[in-house]
């Protein structure tokens, strides 16, 4: 049989309130850590002949209405661009002729870079 005398009473109570503050407080810390998110973006280096696309992503819709002959960096104008938490992700772009599906990965604070041809 295990008997406490008021010492060790008070150095177990002691040990257990600070395991509860350090649990609570990790969970505390991990919920206000911000989100990891990176950038996918949508970009076409020739003129379209059959209309603007339109690209759709995790319940968001972009078009693409200028064309990127050189090629584009995460900081270009005018690219259709989705601000996503990290992971893979499947898109669907169409135009007035043709219709594309294929997938995208999102990586911490970089840019995926996506031609739709």
């Amino acid at each position: 049989m295990l008997t406490l005398n008021r010492k060790s009473s008070y150095r177990m109570s002691i040990a257990i309130i600070s395991i509860l503050g350090l649990l609570i407080g990790s969970t505390f810390i991990s919920s206000c850590a911000p989100e990891k998110k990176g950038i996918a973006v949508f970009y076409v280096t020739s003129q379209q002949t059959c209309g603007n696309i339109t690209v759709e992503m995790e319940d968001q819709v972009m078009e693409i209405q200028a064309v990127h002959q050189d090629g584009v960096n995460c900081y270009s104008e005018n690219l259709s661009k989705f601000l996503l938490p990290i992971g893979t992700y499947q898109y669907h772009a169409s135009d007035n002729c043709t219709s594309w599906k294929a997938w995208v990965t999102v990586k911490n604070g970089e840019c995926w870079f996506e031609e739709i041809q």
